[in-house]
């Protein structure tokens, strides 16, 4: 079974809430719309996307413990808070990861050692967390991540919602130390976790 997937940072449990309060005011109540929760629509900060053969979890697990183990606790920065077209036109808010060269390694480290086993030729709504309905935005995202130059261009941030998010005070410190397989639902949200490591439980 092919799936949607992506590697993603998962930030420790005070800036996911963080991110979860600055979506409420977002949330529309319309069903498809982004809700942020813990457990079923994770804040998270993408590394890397494609479509996978279900069978590959355990490799691609095995391949995350060694990226955690070199990079992880990983000190990042919120640099400010931004809000982007999507492909539809509608504007999403986010807030902006600051781009360090630590994290810019562990980027390119996922692309060399994850991303060729992900494919990008195909990509239809079945390989995605549903219910909510996946509309045409994310086989877009995931069927272009690798042609957009995305080593160059890489852009971490976190995702809060539709529309225009509240200003907030600005920069916010803090450390990541989980990495995470995660199944993609609409909008590109992080919807179930297939495999995750997480250094902090080590200590």
């Amino acid at each position: 079974m092919k799936l949607a997937v992506d590697i993603a940072l998962l930030p420790p449990d005070d800036i996911m809430d963080f991110a979860i309060q600055l979506n409420r005011p977002l949330v529309q109540g319309i069903e498809d719309e982004i809700v942020l929760d813990k457990t079923k629509c994770l804040p998270h900060i993408t590394l890397a996307m494609g479509v996978m053969e279900e069978a590959q979890i355990k490799e691609v697990k095995d391949r995350m413990e060694k990226i955690a183990a070199r990079f992880f606790p990983l000190d990042l920065k919120i640099a400010s808070l931004e809000v982007t077209a999507r492909p539809d036109g509608k504007s999403m808010s986010g807030l902006v990861v600051e781009r360090s060269s630590e994290l810019q390694r562990l980027h390119t480290m996922v692309m060399d050692e994850i991303v060729p086993l992900f494919t990008y030729e195909w990509v239809t709504k079945e390989m995605f967390y549903s219910p909510p309905t996946v509309n045409e935005v994310p086989l877009w995202w995931v069927l272009n991540y690798v042609r957009s130059k995305v080593r160059d261009t890489y852009s971490p941030h976190l995702t809060l919602g539709m529309g225009k998010a509240e200003s907030i005070a600005l920069p916010m410190l803090f450390k990541a130390s989980r990495i995470a397989l995660c199944h993609l639902g609409n909008y590109c949200t992080c919807r179930k976790i297939f495999a995750v490591v997480d250094i902090s439980e080590r200590r």
